[in-house]
């Protein structure tokens, strides 16, 4: 998948679709008061206006495929490459789940 993303690009529905997905995320986290302070404190620290914060979904439906190809082509490189092997364990059936349980 990643060589197709290099040589091809997204297609136009992949990215709208993940362009909705990524202003949709950030509009429902701003319901949180914790998470707008966090990235009014992010954007104070590393001196960048708080203009941005009302910019953000129109600087993610500016992005193209071909950009994102060119990111792919930069970044997705085989010696930059992290294989993770997950080794699942057997479970016994004398053991029991860790901490309190939950009451709902």
């Amino acid at each position: 998948q990643i060589d197709e993303l290099k040589n091809n690009g997204v297609t136009a529905a992949e990215l709208h679709r993940v362009k909705a997905a990524v202003i949709a995320a950030d509009v429902y986290k701003r319901d949180s008061v914790f998470y707008q302070a966090m990235q009014i404190g992010q954007l104070e620290t590393m001196r960048y206006p708080l203009s941005l914060l009302q910019s953000n979904a129109a600087r993610v439906q500016a992005v193209t495929s071909e950009q994102v190809q060119a990111v792919a082509k930069k970044y997705l490189l085989p010696d930059q490459l992290t294989l993770v092997s997950l080794d699942p364990q057997p479970m016994t059936t004398d053991q029991k789940p860790a901490g309190r349980p939950h009451q709902h």
